[in-house]
């Protein structure tokens, strides 16, 4: 209790000049109080923010194990615990599917197989009115053994034990590559394919996998251009030299 005197316009004489810098040292004291809590509740967030940044761009096995959230007696040791369950079930299950891609796979080429060897025994006994039926089956079991293929390289990709993706890759050649195989094809049903390169350069990534893609458009360009028409495929470099664009344009119907 402090008696202020009645006549005492101000309270400074009373404290002395002594409390304006006691002010100052208790804000600071305050601030950095303060600063310890706020970091105290907020680092294990973090961490945990860090984990699950980690998580979503595809490592699974990554867990909160550091010892200053895990032996807290919080909720943050709990968010600590069942983040860790969360990702070990969410591995667990994409691990399963990943196997059971693969077994599919493999389960069913064996079938396929034999069924080739049956085709194949089969055309030697043929008459010639079956063979056009023949040759249907023979298609559409390829079909179903590329397929399979593409289902085994997205199970090796997905799962981590894919092929290499930063193989150097020269972007022209493979596309002038790809020009002369489809201009192969569209000469026997009367298109043409035409390429221009007008800057290219080298790309990482992964060349058979880039190979199939653009070949996809490629072929599906010269199927449906109509009849006496080219393909037009080019290749250039953007001003500023950081991408390579690829255009394919058929004279076809067009996708909705």
């Amino acid at each position: 209790v402090l008696a202020i005197p009645r006549r005492q316009g101000s309270v400074i004489p009373v404290f002395g000049q002594g409390w304006l810098w006691g002010g100052v040292a208790a804000v600071l004291v305050l601030s950095l109080v303060c600063y310890r809590v706020a970091s105290a509740l907020t680092s294990p967030v973090l961490r945990v923010c860090e984990a699950a940044r980690s998580f979503a761009d595809g490592d699974l096995s990554v867990r909160v194990a550091s010892p200053q959230i895990l032996d807290r007696h919080d909720e943050f040791a709990q968010l600590g615990r069942d983040f860790n369950a969360m990702a070990s079930r969410i591995e667990s299950l994409v691990n399963a599917k990943q196997r059971l891609l693969w077994d599919i796979s493999h389960e069913l080429r064996s079938p396929l197989t034999r069924l080739s060897l049956a085709l194949a025994m089969a055309r030697r006994k043929a008459n010639p009115e079956v063979v056009p039926a023949m040759d249907h089956i023979e298609r559409e079991t390829e079909q179903l053994n590329r397929l399979i293929q593409q289902l085994l390289t997205l199970a090796r990709i997905t799962g981590g034990t894919g092929p290499a993706l930063t193989e150097e890759i020269d972007l022209s050649a493979l596309v002038t590559s790809i020009a002369d195989d489809a201009a192969f094809e569209a000469s026997g049903v009367n298109r043409s394919v035409k390429l221009e390169v007008k800057g290219g350069g080298n790309v990482a990534g992964n060349g058979e996998l880039l190979r199939s893609a653009i070949e996809n458009v490629v072929r599906n360009a010269v199927r449906f251009t109509a009849e006496g028409t080219a393909v037009s495929i080019v290749v250039e470099r953007t001003g500023d030299g950081k991408e390579i664009l690829i255009y394919v344009r058929d004279h076809g119907p067009g996708v909705p």
